[in-house]
């Protein structure tokens, strides 16, 4: 069975609301962190012991800057991830799909296909934002969320080979779907069938192989 597997920010989601994201880490990050769960502050803590920082204000300042500087260690994106969380349960966070999105996946899951999601963060945080976004609760439409926190960079083939297995597909069978050039190099290099998707905003990929994609309905399966 042909499946597909796509990233999120500037692929599904217009990739202005990154700075919607970082802009409310920054500003709601350190009070969240005064009453984390153990979870969490276990995260803070590692970032405070591994950088030598004191306080929860610090520790946010240091991941807003490396995340800007797209140093997007495990530890930094899902501490966003968490901050974020209350946001899209409290409605003030609506991830805002592109129109074309929520039809595609409709026609391939009644066409059979297997919808999985890759990206930044969490699967727990991507599940969140399919089920809060401005569409409308999306989950029923996916099969599976991988994170980078659990198989790994998305540069790196072995993160892709992991989703292969996980998904019991060969690698041949699995369209991804992103629009970071690095990204499709590396599954690539697996065998995926890939697809740069060019949205409007994001920025220019400049030269490569793959094919493109200006919505999904232009993703020949």
């Amino acid at each position: 069975m042909k499946k597909v597997l796509t990233d999120i920010m500037g692929t599904a989601v217009h990739g202005g609301f990154v700075a919607t994201l970082m802009n409310r880490f920054k500003s709601q990050g350190a009070s969240y962190i005064a009453r984390a769960d153990p979870e969490a502050l276990a995260i803070v803590d590692r970032i405070k012991a591994e950088q030598g920082l004191e306080t929860g204000e610090q520790v946010i300042s240091f991941v807003a800057e490396q995340l800007a500087q797209m140093n997007l260690r495990p530890n930094y994106v899902v501490l966003t991830g968490m901050v974020n969380s209350e946001g899209y349960e409290n409605g003030e966070l609506q991830a805002p799909f592109f129109e074309d999105v929520p039809h595609a996946l409709t026609r391939w899951k009644k066409d059979g296909r297997g919808i999985f999601v890759y990206s930044q963060g969490s699967a727990d945080e991507q599940k969140t934002i399919f089920r809060t976004s401005d569409k409308g609760d999306l989950t029923t439409l996916v099969d599976g969320y991988f994170g980078t926190d659990d198989v790994g960079t998305k540069y790196d083939p072995d993160s892709y080979r992991q989703i292969s297995n996980r998904m019991q597909a060969a690698p041949s069978d699995i369209t991804f779907l992103s629009d970071v050039v690095k990204e499709l190099d590396a599954a690539n290099k697996v065998g995926y069938n890939v697809f740069l998707v060019e949205r409007p905003g994001n920025k220019p990929a400049g030269e490569h192989p793959y094919k493109v994609a200006r919505s999904f309905d232009e993703v020949n399966l």
